[in-house]
């Protein structure tokens, strides 16, 4: 699970370096365990476009499920490893949840809904990320996240949470 930098007190250039070290511990870890099952999820703080989520020498998480099936990429003859990132379906959504977090600002470029929270996982896990169940939750039986259809941040937090399966047969 991950909480990045915000944005309100770090440079991209500061969330990038900070997500290429997340990846680099990730990638020492499932190195020391002998493992690829690796599922990143939490609050990245950027949005799945920007360049420290996309770059190969930061997150590498790709949005194309086909371009992960080789869990690799070289580029200049290095060699970097690959997320799947199934959050970009969120954009270009009709009705609320929009996304995951909403900021209305003064500037020229204003995005409004931003996907800072997202999942992304690692190609051997992709058969068994169940893409129809990634959801945004805004409600719970018993209470309302949004308020006129924006996070309440008043009373529970200014970003909505995801859900996500995963189908254990198809775990290899």
């Amino acid at each position: 699970m991950i909480h990045n930098i915000s944005k309100l007190h770090a440079s991209d250039d500061t969330q990038e370096e900070n997500l290429r070290y997340i990846h680099n511990a990730v990638r020492n870890a499932e190195t020391k365990h002998n493992t690829d099952n690796t599922i990143i999820i939490g609050d990245l703080n950027v949005n799945p476009f920007e360049k420290s989520c996309i770059s190969a020498s930061a997150l590498h998480a790709i949005p194309f499920l086909h371009e992960v099936r080789s869990p690799t990429r070289i580029v200049q003859k290095r060699e970097y490893h690959k997320f799947y990132n199934p959050t970009w379906k969120f954009y270009g959504n009709r009705e609320a949840p929009y996304t995951t977090y909403y900021y209305n600002n003064s500037d020229i470029v204003n995005y409004y809904w931003n996907i800072f929270d997202q999942v992304i996982i690692r190609p051997h896990l992709a058969d068994a990320f169940d893409d129809s169940s990634l959801e945004i939750i805004s409600e719970t039986r018993n209470h309302k996240l949004l308020n006129n259809n924006r996070p309440d941040k008043t009373n529970y937090s200014d970003h909505l949470p995801l859900f996500f399966t995963l189908k254990e047969e198809n775990i290899k």
